[in-house]
């Protein structure tokens, strides 16, 4: 995600990507994969590898926040594609996971009007909140399972995992093969009791089909994050990865005493 192509009049970025050796060095100089300067400013692009290409998803601010992708192979410039996902509007934060037994794509993403967007390159809140900037949001978390026949993209299922729409953010998303898996966790507000600072971190495992009983598992209990500091952000940012049958999370958790308030990486491995 880079700026380099923003003018005085239009705050939105651009998706530019790389390709490297597997030593790490370059293997191309750097190209622009979105083809407009309409991404939008409110999280990192999600990417995935699957199939002899990269998949790479982003949230598009042209007219109202949806997700748009494009299937990389090399340096060429393509066209974005619109993911169709019905009506709803306010689509951001996606991160995406290919499954190599199904050969199909799932990506999780927010939908509604998002609260606490972060301030990328210092920018000023009142130009980042492109996707919604609502304090007292009900968004949702959802996963949608996607193929392609070519380059012909399709959706094969959309489902809601978030049990409760009263604030739920920047969610991941892990597959793991052993269990033939997926688990998904993300920042939530459900608990809040009107406290914007307030969040905890909620997780739920789905099938290879995508089928769950919405019984969201509570990973880390409500906890303030409010440090007094405006121009950043501090909230979980649970992260979580798959390996040797079972799901590692983590996340941020603050602790405050009379004096210093102190930082910590917390962790819980999850099977199915």
């Amino acid at each position: 995600l880079t700026p380099r192509n923003v003018s005085i009049t239009n705050t939105r970025f651009d998706v530019y990507g790389i390709f490297l050796e597997q030593n790490g060095l370059p293997a191309s100089s750097p190209f622009q994969i979105s083809d407009t300067n309409s991404v939008a400013r409110n999280g990192a692009p999600a990417i995935a590898a699957g199939n002899g290409e990269f998949v790479v998803v982003w949230t598009n601010d042209a007219s109202t926040c949806q997700l748009v992708m494009q299937k990389v192979t090399d340096t060429s410039a393509q066209t974005d594609q619109l993911i169709p996902l019905g009506g709803d509007t306010h689509l951001h934060s996606p991160d995406l996971v290919y499954n190599p037994t199904t050969g199909h794509y799932v990506v999780a993403y927010a939908a509604g009007d998002d609260y606490l967007p972060p301030a990328i390159f210092g920018a000023n809140i009142n130009d980042i909140a492109d996707c919604g900037n609502n304090q007292v949001s009900s968004s949702e978390i959802k996963v949608s399972e996607f193929h392609f026949d070519g380059n012909l993209l399709s959706v094969d299922k959309t489902m809601t995992i978030s049990a409760q729409a009263v604030g739920a953010f920047r969610p991941k998303l892990a597959y793991d093969s052993t269990q033939n898996a997926y688990f998904a966790l993300w920042e939530d507000r459900r608990n809040a009791g009107g406290n914007g600072y307030h969040f905890a971190v909620y997780g739920q495992a789905l099938s290879a089909d995508l089928a769950n009983s919405l019984e969201n598992i509570e990973l880390h209990n409500n906890s303030s994050y409010d440090n007094g500091d405006n121009s950043a952000v501090w909230t979980p940012r649970p992260a979580i990865v798959a390996g040797n049958g079972q799901f590692l999370a983590t996340w941020f958790e603050q602790a405050k005493s009379t004096n210093t308030t102190t930082w910590s990486v917390q962790g819980r491995f999850v099977s199915i």
